[in-house]
């Protein structure tokens, strides 16, 4: 059972060596950058959302005491 995970890894390292597999891990490695980079724009769209209903719910009137003493 030994022989055959060591083939098994051996092979793997050797397509690894190739050029398809040097293709492969940078196909992977840039769809994981765009996913992130997506994800991280829909939460900043999202902070944005946040941000602005908080805003509108301010009243004029309701501020804290430190800001109307100065």
């Amino acid at each position: 059972m030994e022989k055959l995970r060591n083939a098994k890894k051996a092979a793997a390292l050797r397509y690894l060596a190739t050029i398809e597999g040097k293709n492969f891990v940078v196909t992977k490695l840039i769809a994981e950058i765009a996913c992130s980079y997506y994800e991280l724009m829909a939460l900043d769209n999202m902070l944005t959302a946040v941000k602005s209903i908080l805003k509108s719910r301010k009243c004029p009137g309701n501020r804290k005491a430190t800001e109307t003493s100065s």
